[in-house]
């Protein structure tokens, strides 16, 4: 056998192996519908693939986080709303004349005795994830306990445990809710109850005073609830009732408020990692997926140029001079 056609059966051989390679990557490609198989077929966009693939996995994550705070907060507005309302129901029943009859005034107790349980099981709230949401960042311990209803005896109410220092009592739950941006999901509302305010003093504070005191909302109830039974709270007192639910009230609102605001941040935020995620998976798409009508165009022409290179190695390889003689 001559060089010439030593070269040129060795080409032909190597020519047909690269198109049985690039057909089965072909077939790889339509099956998986993916362009890139490996990192060598095209490291450029194999690198981008993964800085998108890092930024989708990151944004994913995110828009995540925007769902479990927005639960959280509504959890969060909903259990302020009925404070506000047991609050307002508190008022209401506390509006009565001390010369009301003794069968209306042990009613009016009773009612306020439920609507104390009912106020500090809210203020013992704990949200889906079983967390206390207004327990500050220590939220696995209850925040709020007054055991004035079950001791009898008027008692003040403790905040995590009562120790003011306790550590995480006055912080608060955050989630990022983007690269960072975060935002506030919890409360704890001890000042929200238990406040000062030099304005007016308050029934259950008498005997101190009452004026620098800190005016304990749960503490009064049970004050009221004790007295008005015996007939001996009167106008005035009902009076500094109502200014202390009316400057409770007041606090919760901005509570509220804050809410409001959170969950206006979450939504935002929603917004613009819904729109950038979208683009990103697109992008991404663009990138790994492979053209499904042109990798079949090829597919096709490639089967074809082996087909004919098969048959011209195969004619050719069986020439020889003695079939010509």
């Amino acid at each position: 056998m001559r060089i010439d056609s030593l070269t040129y059966f060795s080409t032909s051989l190597a020519g047909i192996r690269d198109n049985q390679a690039s057909i089965a990557r072909l077939n790889e490609q339509i099956a998986t519908g993916m362009r890139l198989l490996a990192p060598k077929d095209d490291p450029l966009d194999t690198e981008k693939v993964l800085q998108l693939s890092n930024r989708v996995a990151t944004r994913s994550q995110h828009a995540a986080n925007q769902d479990r705070a927005e639960i959280t907060l509504k959890y969060e507005q909903t259990v302020v709303q009925e404070l506000q309302k047991s609050l307002k129901d508190a008022r209401a029943l506390l509006a009565i004349s001390p010369s009301s009859s003794q069968e209306l005034r042990n009613i009016h107790a009773e009612q306020l005795k439920g609507t104390f349980n009912h106020i500090l099981g809210l203020l013992n709230t704990r949200d889906p994830g079983g967390n206390y949401i207004f327990a500050g960042y220590q939220t696995d311990d209850t925040p709020f306990a007054n055991d004035s209803l079950t001791t009898g005896t008027i008692a003040a109410t403790t905040y995590n445990g009562g120790a003011a220092s306790t550590p995480g009592a006055d912080e608060f739950r955050q989630i990022e809710i983007e690269e960072g941006r975060t935002v506030q999901v919890n409360d704890n509302l001890s000042t929200v109850f238990m406040y000062t305010d030099a304005s007016f003093s308050d029934p259950a504070n008498e005997d101190d005073g009452g004026v620098l005191a800190e005016h304990d909302l749960l503490e009064n109830l049970a004050h009221a609830i004790t007295n008005l039974p015996t007939n001996t709270i009167t106008v005035d007192e009902i009076n500094r009732y109502a200014t202390l639910i009316d400057g409770t009230l007041r606090r919760l609102a901005l509570v509220e408020h804050r809410i409001a605001g959170a969950m206006s941040e979450v939504l935002d935020a929603r917004g613009t990692t819904k729109a950038l995620l979208l683009q990103e998976k697109n992008a991404l798409s663009d990138i790994q997926q492979v053209d499904q009508a042109a990798a079949i165009m090829e597919l096709k022409l490639r089967q074809t140029t082996l087909e004919a290179a098969s048959q011209a190695y195969a004619q050719t390889s069986g020439l020889s001079l003695f079939n010509y003689l």
